[in-house]
């Protein structure tokens, strides 16, 4: 005797798409200084922390800067001494009664513009020194590094995108979806998250964002997801299968040929 036995279905499938488990969080470093890139200090993959140096400029035309910097101030240095002398010499000769106001005002002014310009100068250099520091590219938090869109030997301008890292402490799955789909997802929609390579290590998620325009050549939309709990083996890149089902009202589905007309 054949048989099925009945059961009843209270969900959905709504298919089932693949994807992979990224950073949410990213970020595209820079050089806060224009310049020719010297070296690279990691490769794509490589985990970096905080304060770590990724890459370096050729830094020729800065240490020139803070050496023309630090010249200027030791001039200016020498120009305030000596300023410092004259007024005090001035004041001395005034207060015997053998000077002339007008030649202590002066002296006066004198040590007031080249402390001026002492104040201007050390400005000058603590900015050059700045500059200096600007020629190394350092993380301000641990990452992963994914991309680097410049190689050493290339020149780059200021604020122009050279690595880009992955905070790997926040991961999310990324699938594409169909628009009519993407349009179309009922409330309360549940995403299973499983490991292409070993689907027993699987979790649930819930969608974050879906991007509002499909893709051009493809009409997929991009969605992201919040996982549940992240399993240990989900790193970045990990290739993730998602099942979408919904919640439906219970019914009991039979075989065509289980069914015998009666007359």
């Amino acid at each position: 005797v054949l048989w099925v036995e009945a059961n009843a279905i209270s969900e959905e499938s709504l298919g089932r798409f693949a994807g992979n488990i990224e950073a949410r969080f990213e970020s595209t470093l820079g050089f806060r200084v224009g310049g020719r890139i010297a070296q690279r200090h990691v490769d794509v993959g490589s985990e970096v922390q905080k304060g770590q140096l990724l890459a370096t400029l050729d830094p020729t035309d800065q240490q020139n800067n803070v050496r023309a910097a630090q010249g200027d101030l030791a001039r200016i240095e020498a120009q305030w001494i000596n300023a410092q002398a004259n007024a005090r010499r001035q004041q001395e000769l005034f207060d015997r009664g053998v000077g002339a106001q007008a030649q202590l005002d002066i002296a006066q002014t004198d040590l007031k513009t080249t402390n001026s310009s002492r104040e201007q100068a050390r400005s000058a250099l603590s900015q050059a020194q700045d500059q200096l520091g600007y020629s190394e590219l350092r993380t301000d938090h641990a990452a992963v590094v994914t991309r680097w869109q410049a190689e050493a030997g290339q020149v780059v301008t200021a604020g122009q995108e050279v690595v880009t890292l992955a905070r790997p402490d926040i991961k999310e799955a990324v699938i594409d979806l169909p628009g009519t789909l993407a349009d179309q997802l009922p409330v309360g929609v549940e995403f299973k998250v499983a490991s292409q390579l070993d689907p027993q290590i699987a979790t649930t998620a819930t969608l974050r964002e879906i991007e509002p325009q499909a893709e051009r050549t493809t009409r997929t939309r991009r969605a992201r997801l919040t996982l549940t709990d992240t399993p240990e083996s989900f790193r970045l890149g990990t290739a993730i299968s998602v099942t979408l089902s919904s919640a439906i009202a219970a019914r009991t589905e039979l075989p065509i040929n289980a069914l015998q007309e009666v007359d």
